[in-house]
């Protein structure tokens, strides 16, 4: 290599040289010395990392790419900076758990120096927190939830609804795809028994985590609404109380409302609110029904049941017919109905004894003939399973002697189609007044005197003191009359001279046509002690009644 001492050497690797002396008398032994190259380090091309995004808690490994190291170096790794951040190891891998999302930087140290930078993002997702759905519900049976679900508190993306018959999703599960925060109740469909739904929430490369579940309680329809029963009663009686079932379905808190008609639409009789129901005293045909509610469900209406009131205790009119004494045994008794089948008997009201045969009802009136005078009723006696009985009023059969002549006399109290004028003359006022006691003799016209009638016999007769047909005056019915002097006519309700189809002041009438007196009646007409009828008049001719 060179016999110059000292000898420059420029080695591209290590290399150990030798030198010795060499001469004409000898050759001496070697003495070497070894000189050590070093290299210097290549730049790195990359960095990797096995997982280039992590959940939280989770490691990955990071890796340099391409470069060498020279004489003595090493791959230096450091995060947040290079050269500049937290050194966090060496070697061509390491693995690193960041919390958050990181930068990782790695170069080549060495005894030649340091190499360029290269880098690797580890992406950190947050741990997925399922969240919470709100609200619980309470159905139908075959009805879908209303409105809708909710999440809320989640982390991370919704990846997909659930629905489940089992509380713990182990059963019955069906995916609902649907990735937002918001679940119509529709998409979850009609339903026939309790389920539950929830989110499955997924945050980035982390693991699925599931929501809370929300409840959906389904109700069964509200079934087993019967009431019982029909039934036959007779007026006035209460019927047997009616009994319901217990109906099944709902929520098991049963509300019951009775309902009850007897005609036109229904109505909530007061108190009829238990499972059972006793209604009152009835006298006519009543329905009656349920209605039970018990949850969400709409209210279930039972059947009808109807309390009959048995037709044979209605009570029917009765009338009785009068007879002459020249033909006895013709009195008659009616009643105005009768119920097919109810067995009607006559009776004797003083002693209640039957009188002739029962008589079956047709539907229309019946009649009892030959009958003699007395006091009767009707009992009826009704048909199964009531048996029901009516009876009713008292009719009089009478006998009456019609061979005899009745007069009617005319006077103050008037007759059936008599005739009365309207007015007096001033002479017979004056005449009438005079009579009267305790009043002026003096009657002067135009004065302001007074004249009291009092409300006696006595006072009646001095006012009509003259009465055509020889009648006998009585006293007004109520109050005193009180007339004033002056030139006036009599107020209608005073007494007015009576007339029969004449103009006569006095006459009476023998009667030929048989007219009967019964019980202060003539020709059926009263004719009642104490009391006078009028009628205002307008002139004269107008019939008196």
């Amino acid at each position: 290599m060179g016999t110059a001492s000292p000898l420059n050497v420029s080695p591209t690797t290590t290399t150990t040289y030798y030198v010795r002396a060499e001469g004409d008398c000898a050759t001496t032994t070697c003495a070497s010395v070894t000189v050590t190259v070093k290299t210097a380090s290549t730049d790195p091309t990359g960095a990797t990392a096995a997982s280039p995004t992590i959940c939280i808690g989770s490691n990955t490994n990071i890796s340099v790419v391409g470069g060498s190291l020279g004489t003595g170096a090493s791959w230096k790794w450091y995060a947040g900076g290079c050269g500049s951040g937290s050194s966090i190891g060496s070697g061509t891998t390491i693995n690193v758990s960041p919390a958050t999302t990181t930068t990782y930087f790695v170069k080549a140290e060495g005894d030649c120096g340091n190499s360029a930078c290269a880098s690797v993002q580890v992406t950190v997702n947050p741990a997925t927190v399922g969240g919470s759905v709100a609200a619980d519900q309470t159905i139908c049976s075959g009805s879908q939830p209303s409105g809708s679900f909710t999440l809320s508190g989640n982390v991370g993306t919704v990846v997909k609804w659930q629905k489940s018959t089992s509380s713990n999703f182990t059963s019955g599960v069906t995916d609902i795809s649907n990735t937002t925060t918001s679940l119509a109740g529709s998409s979850v469909g009609s339903l026939t028994q309790d389920a539950w739904v929830r989110a499955v929430v997924k945050s980035g490369v982390c693991a699925e985590a599931n929501s809370s579940a929300v409840k959906i309680t389904v109700q069964q329809p509200i079934s087993n609404n019967t009431i019982a029963a029909d039934q036959t009663i007779c007026s006035g009686n209460a019927p047997n109380g009616l009994t319901g079932s217990t109906p099944g379905g709902g929520d098991g808190n049963n509300l019951y409302q009775w309902q009850s008609k007897t005609s036109g639409g229904f109505s909530n009789p007061s108190g009829a609110n238990s499972k059972d129901y006793s209604p009152g005293t009835l006298a006519q045909t009543t329905q009656y029904r349920r209605i039970v509610t018990a949850g969400v469900c709409s209210g279930s209406t039972s059947n009808v049941v109807t309390i009959s009131i048995s037709p044979e205790s209605v009570v029917y009119s009765i009338m009785g017919s009068n007879f002459c004494s020249t033909a006895p045994g013709t009195g008659t008794i009616t009643i105005t109905g009768s119920y097919p089948g109810v067995s009607y008997q006559l009776k004797l009201a003083s002693d209640n004894s039957d009188v002739q045969t029962p008589q079956t009802g047709t539907g229309s009136a019946l009649t009892w003939t030959g009958l003699s005078v007395g006091t009767y009723y009707v009992f009826g006696t009704g048909i199964a399973p009531t048996y029901c009985t009516s009876r009713t009023a008292n009719a009089v059969v009478h006998e009456f002697d019609c061979s005899y002549f009745y007069t009617l006399t005319q006077g103050y109290y008037g007759s059936k189609n008599g005739k009365s004028c309207l007015g007096t003359t001033p002479i017979n006022t004056i005449k009438y007044l005079l009579g009267i006691p305790n009043n002026p003799v003096d009657l002067v016209v135009g004065s302001t005197n007074s004249v009291t009638v009092p409300a006696t016999d006595d006072g009646a007769k001095k006012l009509n003191s003259t009465m055509p047909g020889g009648s006998t005056p009585a006293a007004l019915p109520v109050g005193n009359c009180t007339i004033t002097t002056g030139c006036f006519i009599y107020p209608a309700y005073l007494t007015k001279q009576g007339k029969i189809n004449n103009v006569l002041l006095s006459q009476t009438i023998t009667l030929g046509l048989n007219a009967r007196w019964e019980g202060g009646k003539l020709l059926l007409f009263h004719i009642e002690s104490g009391w006078l009828t009028t009628q205002k008049m307008t002139g004269c001719g107008s019939d008196a009644t």
